[in-house]
């Protein structure tokens, strides 16, 4: 069964590959939550997909720059054609609706929080969007300053979680197809051993893509982690922040090039 929990995985966020940042006893500085929101809605898609989901990956460090920009790219655009091609489909923009009419069922529970990691929704094989009420609950939307667009955005946390489930629901229906499931890496060879490894992020790429196209969101719904995180824990939350600018800050210039042969799916 695949259920694949929304967004990110504190565990790896935190504790994996920035886990040189994670220091209990040298907490973050506190930063208020409409400076974080701001500063982190100005980074495009390409920074969100291309450094920061595969950041979270347990392949990540072994992936090219230049090899998870191409993937980046390839997912969004896979994303971006399955929300169009289920808008036309479905012919509504109504989320709840159009998870009814897919024979969906949406279930709501509780004890979001697992062995460090932070679930906000996940799709359960063969039909089940499950929510869980706490990151509902917790959603910062009192905070102090936040400003009307940031606001507006976590009014639509609901809307956003079943949006990325429905993907992963499309995603398992065309399992045998879909580039999100079925591209393998190629990595490099040793000896004469051919390894290739599976990338986890690129179906995540691909459902935030299908969330901004659907809802036509004006950032990317990577912001959530943020977002929602802070209702949890704002230290981990102010921990997250600093790794995205740190992130940003070392990002260099992808160098395009024509797609290569371990892109070719």
């Amino acid at each position: 069964m695949d259920k694949r929990p929304f967004l990110i995985r504190l565990k790896l966020a935190l504790q994996g590959s920035w886990g040189e940042l994670y220091n209990p006893d040298n907490p973050p500085p506190e930063i208020p939550l409409h400076e974080m929101f701001q500063k982190i809605t100005e980074l495009d898609d390409d920074f969100w997909g291309g450094v920061y989901a595969f950041s979270t990956d347990p392949m990540g460090r072994v992936i090219s720059p230049e090899d998870k920009f191409i993937l980046s790219r390839k997912a969004q655009d896979c994303g971006k054609a399955m929300a169009q091609k289920t808008a036309a489909e479905y012919e509504t923009a109504k989320i709840r609706e159009l998870v009814k009419r897919a024979g969906l069922t949406i279930e709501k529970t509780t004890g979001a929080e697992h062995g460090g990691t932070i679930h906000f929704a996940e799709f359960a094989e063969p039909d089940k969007i499950r929510i869980y009420e706490s990151c509902l609950e917790k959603t910062p939307l009192g905070e102090e300053q936040l400003s009307r667009d940031a606001k507006d955005l976590l009014a639509s946390t609901e809307e956003v979680l079943i949006t990325h489930e429905l993907f992963h629901y499309l995603e398992y229906q065309q399992r045998d197809t879909i580039f999100t499931r079925t591209y393998v890496h190629h990595l490099r060879p040793i000896l004469f051993f051919h390894p290739t490894a599976r990338l986890l992020c690129i179906s995540e790429i691909a459902a935030m893509a299908f969330i901004k196209e659907y809802l036509k969101l004006p950032c990317s719904p990577y912001v959530f982690d943020l977002l929602l995180i802070y209702g949890f824990n704002k230290d981990k939350a102010y921990r997250l922040y600093n790794n995205i600018i740190n992130l940003a800050g070392n990002v260099q210039a992808p160098v395009q090039k024509p797609i290569i042969d371990t892109i070719s799916n």
